[in-house]
């Protein structure tokens, strides 16, 4: 969770003297005379600087030096206790923000190179006559194809200022061409699908908290109640946190008025009480929470808060374990502080923070060394839900229905990039070749989920570039070939309908609803 403030001087100054002392220690010569804790009028970072400058045997960037002091002093702290250089601090500033300046297009990579999956209508890309499925070789002169160019890089290159202009040279049907394009401010959502699973189910995917998403979420939920949803699955999977109060307005929504929803407490801070002040949009409905282990912080506290008043069904995966709070200190060079100032509690009194008194590498690679069972406990303390059900704290949100790790192709694969991207290869030009064909036949997504069935060639096309697949079922290498497909031609409803028709996590919470009915 992130909060945003102006820099403290004295804290920085602080940081910058702890930075000097820490690198003389480590490479003043005996020789020198004046002590770094003496007399000398020279302050010690400017002492050890002009040492190295003067007395290296290398070349060394100076930046770098400070930058790895830093990082070395916040190490000792918790995880999440982190320096944000410049350049990583504008990315964070516009994923908060929920815009940001750019020309309105989303990619992925085909190769080595980003193919436009989808133009966002009314945006400079769509003014300029961008195309889905142009590729896109470089910006400004700077190539994006044939290296390996960083998501960072390319995003990079992409936004900017609104109002600047780059140049986009592009590839279409084997043939360049080059456009200029003005940039505008762009609106981006954190909720990237809602939709009716059936009559009575709506469907939430939620990807983190930002300044719009409350917004965002006001608007998906007047939608599909207008549709007549009388039961939600609330999608919180691979929901990294974000803003606290964009979190506690959304759970607001789901609780009555005046409960406690969440209590933060840290050294400085003292304690602070989130209580619910409005009546929910959702307050009675059949509602179901879908986590799993990159469930983390805002998002584990809205899961773990409905789990506290038996007000959710808990389904997926153990969370994260993240129960702490950061604030954001801006600094001199553009960059960040992002500093720990207190731990979050939900309504029960639980703190979900697991221990991080272990080198951070393991702290971060914890997730991926779980059982099935999502078994832990490093806090055995018992607490109670509302209804009297025993849950545990300090190691994440045990869910009330565990959904064993590896049991959906969707889990397995999404994050793997190189796996998409040889997918891609083999889809990607299908598509481009074959979306007349298929939009004939199939008028409306619902009709092409229904009916279309991959062709046995593509299917064996796929094998030969990633034998991987071999191992996969007929059925699941369909879903996701088919999902590949929707997305390109129908768009994000289409790609999310399709990849969640044969989810687990999906089919339990309609069998939760079910049970409810009876």
């Amino acid at each position: 969770m992130n909060f945003k403030d102006t820099v403290f001087k004295p804290l920085q100054i602080a940081l910058i003297l702890l930075i000097g002392i820490s690198i003389g220690l480590l490479l003043a010569p005996a020789s020198f005379k004046p002590s770094f804790f003496g007399n000398s009028d020279l302050p010690v970072t400017e002492q050890v600087l002009e040492l190295i400058k003067a007395n290296y045997t290398d070349t060394v960037s100076l930046s770098r030096l400070n930058q790895a002091g830093l990082e070395g002093m916040l190490n000792i702290l918790d995880p999440h206790s982190k320096y944000i250089p410049p350049y990583h601090a504008k990315v964070t500033d516009e994923e908060m923000s929920g815009q940001f300046g750019g020309i309105g297009v989303e990619y992925v990579m085909l190769q080595d190179t980003p193919f436009i999956m989808r133009i966002i209508p009314e945006t400079p890309a769509e003014k300029a006559g961008l195309k889905k499925g142009d590729r896109i070789l470089s910006v400004n002169d700077s190539a994006l194809c044939a290296r390996k160019r960083s998501y960072d890089y390319i995003i990079g290159q992409m936004r900017g200022e609104p109002e600047t202009s780059i140049k986009v040279v592009y590839l279409r049907s084997g043939k360049k061409d080059t456009v200029m394009i003005k940039r505008k401010m762009i609106l981006s959502s954190s909720i990237p699908v809602y939709y009716m699973v059936n009559a009575n189910t709506g469907y939430v995917k939620l990807e983190l908290f930002s300044e719009s998403t409350y917004s965002d979420f006001t608007k998906a939920m007047k939608e599909l109640k207008g549709k007549g949803m009388k039961n939600l699955i609330l999608d919180l999977r691979d929901n990294g946190g974000g803003l606290l109060d964009e979190a506690t307005e959304i759970l607001d929504e789901f609780l009555d008025e005046q409960k406690l929803m969440v209590y933060t407490k840290g050294r400085i801070y003292g304690k602070k009480e989130f209580k619910c002040r409005v009546a929910g949009v959702f307050e009675e409905g059949e509602l179901v929470v879908l986590t799993n282990e990159n469930t983390a912080s805002a998002s584990e506290l809205i899961a773990g808060a409905l789990q506290d008043y038996d007000r959710a069904v808990i389904i997926g995966r153990r969370t994260y374990g993240k129960g702490s709070v950061q604030r954001q200190y801006k600094l001199l060079d553009g960059g960040y502080l992002r500093l720990t100032i207190a731990r979050y509690y939900i309504p029960s009194g639980r703190c979900i923070q697991k221990n991080y008194g272990f080198k951070h590498d393991a702290y971060y690679n914890e997730i991926y060394n779980r059982s099935d069972t999502g078994s832990f406990n490093t806090d055995t303390t018992t607490y109670y839900t509302a209804k009297g059900r025993k849950v545990y704290g300090g190691g994440g949100i045990l869910p009330d229905v565990l959904i064993a790790s590896g049991s959906t192709l969707q889990q397995d694969f999404s994050s793997d990039a190189a796996w998409h991207n040889r997918i891609n290869t083999v889809v990607l030009p299908y598509v481009q070749r074959e979306e007349k064909n298929i939009r004939s036949a199939y008028s409306y997504p619902e009709s092409f989920s229904k009916s279309y069935r991959v062709p046995e060639q593509l299917f064996n096309e796929i094998i030969r570039v990633d034998t991987s697949v071999a191992v996969l079922s007929k059925s699941q290498v369909e879903k996701k070939v088919k999902s590949i497909i929707g997305k390109y031609i129908y768009g994000n409803e289409a790609y999310y309908q399709l990849l969640n028709q044969d989810d687990l996590f999906i089919q339990e919470s309609l069998k939760q609803f079910s049970v409810t009915e009876k």
